[in-house]
């Protein structure tokens, strides 16, 4: 039997085995290949401890100029698990001192307080206003439910202007995880039973298999899957996106620590604060050493890297708007 007939009968099965997920099609590729691509290429991704999306030149878009999205970034609201520690921190208490009060107040994939919803419809107020359109055209959270619940509230589907979007879980926009139960998320089907309009398609695995109980992620890996966040937002057909994520891996996204990824006017210790919700125009760019090939190597994993200028226009609007709200209703 031929080697791609052994991937056509069997090719679930190697899938199983080496948990490795499929690389998408392109209309130039069928899906055999790309399997065949995925398992002969030996991608690094594939042995990865957080095993993604097996990306080659042929899934990347092909128009290779530069390319400028508006991507709207927002911090969940207040979750239980940040009750106490997030005054800490805004104080200036120890990182140390910060994880340990998260771990006082842990508690399983953390859900939104009742302060934690007021800010999200504090952002809903600005949303809907119908004099203030932020053109929102694809929502996406990451899976855990403080995230999708604050975006949900603060964009509601029952608003005209939100009704028909598409809703995205995407897992690597999750916080750092391990170690914390708050950074653990529920499965694929009481994620879909919580909040039944959001789109679970790109979880690759049912359960959890990222979150580790003895140690938090490290900056390796969080990098990793930031590239491939940074690279699906760019594959959508939509120009103007809502992430709903959290403070620690929007912190890595903004604040120059990814190598791929330089953000200019934000300083380098930017901190969102919660529910806090910032406009940027981010542009793809091809990096100069891309060879067009995938290499062992890490930093040759992706073609492209990214510039992100942050709205300041957009935040003094907020602002106003905000205070707006406030004397309407005092």
């Amino acid at each position: 039997m031929s080697w791609c007939a052994v991937l056509s009968r069997h090719g679930s099965s190697i899938q199983r085995l080496t948990k490795a997920p499929f690389i998408f099609a392109s209309p130039a590729r069928s899906r055999l290949q790309c399997l065949h691509d995925s398992l002969v290429l030996k991608s690094p991704r594939l042995n990865h401890r957080h095993p993604s999306c097996v990306r080659t030149p042929s899934t990347f878009h092909t128009d290779f100029g530069n390319m400028k999205k508006t991507i709207y970034l927002q911090r969940h609201g207040q979750a239980q698990h940040n009750v106490n520690a997030e005054p800490m921190r805004e104080s200036g208490c120890s990182y140390e001192e910060f994880l340990e009060q998260m771990r006082i107040d842990d508690a399983l994939d953390s859900d939104l307080t009742s302060e934690g919803k007021q800010q999200a419809q504090s952002i809903q107020a600005i949303s809907c206003n119908e004099a203030y359109d932020l053109g929102i055209e694809l929502l996406v959270a990451s899976p855990l439910s403080r995230a999708i619940e604050t975006s949900q509230l603060a964009f509601p589907q029952h608003h005209p202007k939100y009704s028909s979007l598409r809703r995205c879980v995407l897992e690597e926009f999750r916080e750092i995880n391990g170690l914390l139960l708050n950074g653990k998320r529920r499965s694929a089907p009481e994620i879909a039973k919580r909040f039944p309009s959001w789109d679970l398609s790109t979880l690759k695995f049912e359960e959890d298999v990222y979150w580790t109980s003895d140690r938090l992620e490290d900056r390796n890996d969080r990098h990793d899957r930031l590239t491939d966040a940074m690279a699906w937002l760019f594959e959508q057909p939509e120009s103007n996106i809502c992430v709903t994520a959290h403070g620690g891996i929007l912190g890595d996204l903004i604040n120059n620590r990814h190598p791929l990824v330089t953000t200019v006017g934000m300083g380098e210790k930017f901190r969102f604060k919660n529910c806090q919700l910032c406009k940027f125009i981010v542009t793809q760019e091809v990096t100069e050493d891309w060879d067009g090939g995938i290499k062992a190597d890490e930093s040759n994993r992706t073609p492209f890297k990214y510039h992100i200028t942050p709205d300041h226009d957009f935040h003094n609007d907020l602002q106003s708007l905000s205070e707006d709200n406030c004397a309407a209703t005092a």
